[in-house]
């Protein structure tokens, strides 16, 4: 349980004064809102509103115990939490052995694990423009054979206490939308899968092993999120924050929020939060020189949802089932 947590249950069960406080639900109250008491007294004062929370207080002090109260409530660590939580059996990816690219800066206090086709290009790109960090920045000792592909730094880069230095990020997307921009990615990279359709790809994709891919950009968030860190007995490394693209207005400011605040820059929030360009190159979901399509098909949707690739995903990540396989129990 890390220090967040054990603020979170230390607030819950003792209240932020001492061991006689206690923090209770008012009646009738928002489900986001308590009121401090103090032994048989109720307190009233300065009501701080932090996000997730809200509590009449007595003095200005105990608005960073709110703070801390509100961060462990967000969606993007409780998500985080919950996945990391996940045992191998259901996320089976935490069984096999392997890295992911990784954004490890020491000086922003962060690791940023690369997830394809979430958005992660215009995210490195904007940290990279305003703070100089990217995956091919070795700040830390370069530990042979750590990094990924073309000199990258990856999640095995670090061990597991070192790890834990730092703020550890990543973003995931709905897993259709994700192997269909997936898709498209190929066709504009090349190559004789830039002929095949998205059901042509995902069929192709499921002769392999599991765990094995036909392309990077095909693979699943639950691999992507489960690289291995640095040791041999090594775990997959434990995230802090899980944002989602589809949320990316509020979860990104809250990623830059924790950057800020580990890095002691504040001066670099109001450039990290400029507005995000738009950096897909290949929007068209038909292929322009064969006419097929990037969509996957219903059946092809259900054959994904089946297989031992991709399913797991929905519910690792708190995303709805498509309709084509809500009668799977996968």
């Amino acid at each position: 349980m890390d220090w967040r947590q054990q603020q979170k249950t230390r607030l819950l069960e003792t209240g932020p004064f001492g061991e006689d406080d206690r923090i209770r639900k008012g009646e009738g109250a928002p489900s986001s809102q308590w009121v401090v008491i103090i032994g048989a007294r109720r307190w009233s004062g300065v009501r701080t509103d932090m996000g997730h929370c809200s509590w009449i207080i007595s003095c200005l002090a105990a608005a960073s115990l709110c703070a801390a109260f509100a961060e462990t409530n967000s969606s993007g660590y409780q998500l985080a939490a919950a996945f990391n939580a996940r045992s191998p059996t259901r996320v089976k990816y935490k069984r096999v052995a392997h890295r992911t690219d990784a954004v490890i800066s020491k000086k922003l206090g962060m690791i940023f694990v690369d997830n394809v086709k979430t958005g992660s290009q215009t995210l490195r790109g904007r940290i990279k423009l305003v703070a100089g960090v990217d995956w091919q920045t070795w700040e830390i000792f370069k530990r042979t054979s750590c990094g990924g592909c073309c000199g990258r730094t990856a999640t095995t880069c670090v061990n597991e206490s070192e790890a834990h230095s730092y703020f550890r990020w990543a973003f995931v997307r709905d897993p259709v939308a994700k192997f269909e921009s997936g898709v498209r990615e190929i066709w504009l990279r090349g190559g004789s899968n830039a002929k095949l359709s998205a059901d042509e790809l995902l069929g192709k994709q499921l002769m392999q092993p599991v765990g094995s891919w036909i392309d990077e950009h095909l693979q699943s968030n639950t691999w992507r999120l489960t690289g291995r860190m640095h040791g041999t007995r090594a775990r997959a490394l434990p995230l802090s924050f899980v944002g989602k693209i589809e949320h990316l207005a509020t979860d990104w400011p809250a990623v830059v929020d924790r950057i800020v605040r580990r890095s002691n820059r504040p001066q670099l929030r109001a450039a990290l939060l400029q507005p995000l360009p738009h950096t897909n190159k290949h929007s068209s979901k038909t292929n322009a020189q064969t006419g097929k399509s990037s969509t996957l098909s219903v059946e092809a949707i259900r054959r994904m949802c089946a297989s031992g690739h991709f399913q797991g995903e929905w519910g690792a990540f708190d995303y709805p089932k498509p309709v084509a396989c809500r009668g799977n129990k996968k």
